[in-house]
């Protein structure tokens, strides 16, 4: 779950689901899903791939806390 590609990849996903496909709920979940995966394993990584997991991950976190607000302000929910 900590993998830089595999988060790149999730992060990548995530975008394509909120910008092309209009489809913010969809990319929500898989940007937490990702998120929380990657989260739970933080503690067992190499110092030598931590600041790139750790990037991708305050990324996924960004884009999730944003979408959210929107989705909030819209009256559309996030589970």
């Amino acid at each position: 779950p900590t993998n830089g590609s595999r988060l790149a990849l999730a992060l990548n996903f995530a975008v394509f689901y909120h910008q092309v496909l209009k489809q913010p709920d969809k990319a929500c979940l898989l940007a937490k899903a990702a998120f929380d995966d990657a989260v739970s394993m933080m503690d067992q990584l190499e110092d030598e791939h931590y600041q790139e997991t750790s990037t991708l991950m305050r990324t996924l976190r960004d884009n999730l806390t944003a979408w959210t607000n929107q989705l909030m302000e819209a009256g559309l929910g996030a589970d």
